[in-house]
């Protein structure tokens, strides 16, 4: 029988971001793992980022504790960095033994996970010890998070303060403008980029560009969030990319080696495949790798095998046709032929220097390589 979970967390009346990113990590870990998992919230009042309101609303998060514990959820997660970071040094710490009193009393005894606790934790998992740092906070409340961050032991080089001071407005923020913030920052000399220190700014889309741009491991409030509710709750920190929840290099958790996702025309479709490692700089001379999955397996659902490929060899993991986001359709070859002449063109399209080596689970995409090899010679592109 499958374990299902139940996640608590603690939101600002105005946060649209933590009840998606968070879901979206852990509904993507259910494609690898067997564990399940629910959702259930308690709202504390908050529209303003300004420290008046977020302290008022901190003092809600008792109540919110108390309605989630009757809930009897597994973990809670206190879903607001700056409230916690606002009250003064070590204050996630006081916050969540407090919160914890709570729900024991109320005979739903949960561990409590704040925001603030799980970053500063994460940044000690990856052995950062110099860090940049963007906020989506006014400065002043900016300040007072890089202040924090570096009372519990780091270096913050650099901070970019977006100064969006309504709540609403930080969860509008196109994540796909976090590369360009990062390239005008002092990053030469850092350990990790904390790409959002805000659980309300989106970011997740744009973890694996600025890390593939940087070379940098990235994290974000959502990301240590949810980390630290899987080691909680004793799970295996995994999740598949394109998306992931694991901060660290270490503890069995190696940093993204996705980088996109795309689509090229080969033997007259739209062939959609997700690429891993690459082969830029230092990764020049790596082999490239060409990953097939069986017919009824998406490439997405083969990431964390592209993961694994992608710390060695510069790799592709195909949606075979009619699969995941390749081109479908009734009138579509789906034979074995058909699938073996799109790897070969796909083959050769991305310059391989060698029969592309085919991982395979089903025996239909094992006899779709086997013929890709096999008309090497005899097909022209």
């Amino acid at each position: 029988m499958q374990k299902v979970f139940r996640i608590g967390q603690i939101v600002p009346s105005s946060n649209t971001t933590m009840e998606t990113e968070i879901p979206a990590m852990l509904s993507a870990r259910q494609q690898i793992r067997p564990e399940r998992f629910t959702f259930h919230s308690s709202r504390m009042r908050m529209k303003k980022v300004v420290k008046e309101e977020l302290a008022a609303m901190d003092a809600e998060s008792d109540r919110c504790a108390v309605e989630l514990s009757d809930a009897r959820v597994d973990v809670l997660g206190y879903a607001c960095l700056v409230a916690i970071m606002a009250m003064g040094h070590g204050y996630h710490r006081k916050s969540e033994q407090r919160l914890k009193a709570h729900t024991t009393e109320n005979g739903g005894d949960a561990p409590v996970i704040t925001s603030a606790g799980a970053l500063v934790d994460a940044l000690k998992v990856i052995g950062a010890k110099r860090i940049a740092v963007v906020a989506p906070y006014m400065k002043p409340l900016t300040e007072l998070v890089v202040d924090y961050i570096r009372n519990e032991g780091y270096e913050v080089v650099d901070y970019r303060a977006l100064e969006i001071p309504d709540n609403l407005e930080v969860g509008r923020h196109d994540p796909a403008k976090l590369p360009g913030i990062v390239a005008q920052m002092n990053i030469a000399d850092v350990d990790a980029i904390v790409l959002s220190a805000c659980v309300q700014m989106p970011s997740l889309p744009a973890v694996a560009k600025v890390e593939a741009m940087t070379g940098k491991p990235v994290i974000t409030a959502a990301i240590a969030t949810t980390y630290a509710m899987l080691r909680a709750l004793d799970l295996e920190p995994v999740v598949p990319a394109p998306v992931r929840c694991c901060p660290a290099p270490t503890e069995g958790c190696a940093m993204s080696t996705f980088l996109y996702g795309g689509n090229v025309n080969a033997n007259g479709i739209r062939q959609h495949y997700l690429r891993y490692g690459g082969n830029d700089g230092e990764r020049a001379s790596r082999d490239a790798v060409i990953i097939v999955p069986g017919i009824t397996s998406p490439a997405i659902t083969w990431g964390f095998v592209g993961e694994q490929f992608g710390q060695r060899f510069d790799t592709y993991v195909l949606d075979v046709r009619g699969r995941g986001l390749s081109e479908a359709g009734d009138a579509l070859d789906y034979s074995l032929d058909a699938q073996a002449a799109t790897s070969l063109r796909l083959h050769r399209h991305w310059a391989c220097n060698a029969t592309p080596s085919s991982a395979t689970r089903w025996a239909d995409a094992l006899a779709c390589a086997q013929r890709a090899s096999a008309r090497q010679d005899s097909r022209a592109w």
